[in-house]
């Protein structure tokens, strides 16, 4: 019986499967050498384009200088100029005084506006900062071209010192219109009509100043 019972115990010994080996433990990433697949990136804001100083600050103060100086020198002309008959001034001096006014007002609330559109500041004193400095800059660049004037009319003509006042202020006002970039398409059609009757009403003016300028 016993014989019996160590060769059974035998026969199911060498019919049972051997044990699977046994795991070694998981051993934990090392996550010094770099980054892991799903850990999220930074990535930094993108800089804003900067604006150059152009389109904020010369372009502006250009423009009003131009319009300034031109308003100047053609209501100087008009308002010094009799009229047909030689009885009384072609143009009252108050009324050339409010259009010089008017004109340079019109100037500088617009290069305000387009400075503080493509460059803008926060706070209300920032804004009066901005806008104050354009006119500021544009009273002295006209201060500058009357000393000029006064300077060269001691040597020639008051009609060449005109001649050369409009060509300054000319080429002020086109030169700060380039700087500030500004495009006629981009216009609306009832901006581009009141644009129009303005270059048209400014083209009559000139032309009568020249005229007179002439005449005398």
């Amino acid at each position: 019986m016993t014989d019996e019972t160590t060769a059974l115990a035998t026969a199911v010994s060498d019919e049972a499967p051997p044990a699977p080996p046994a795991e070694a433990p998981p051993t934990p990433a090392d996550h010094s050498e770099g980054p892991t697949p799903y850990r999220s990136v930074e990535m930094a804001p993108a800089a804003e384009p900067r604006v150059s100083r152009g389109m904020t600050l010369w372009g502006p103060v250009l423009s009003i200088f131009g319009v300034l100086l031109w308003a100047f020198v053609v209501m100087g002309q008009l308002v010094t100029t009799y009229a047909p008959g030689r009885h009384e001034l072609l143009l009252g001096e108050a009324t050339g005084v409010l259009f010089v006014l008017g004109a340079s007002m019109a100037a500088w609330l617009r290069a305000v506006r387009h400075s503080l559109r493509v460059s803008p500041v926060n706070g209300r004193a920032k804004r009066v900062e901005r806008a104050l400095s354009l006119g500021i800059l544009a009273l002295i660049g006209w201060g500058v071209a009357m000393g000029v004037a006064m300077v060269i009319g001691r040597a020639v003509s008051d009609g060449s010192t005109t001649f050369l006042m409009l060509f300054i202020a000319a080429g002020a006002f086109f030169y700060g219109r380039r700087l500030l970039g500004q495009s006629k398409g981009s216009q609306p059609q009832a901006r581009s009509i009141v644009a129009i009757a303005l270059w048209a009403g400014a083209g009559l003016i000139t032309l009568v100043a020249l005229v007179t300028l002439g005449a005398d």
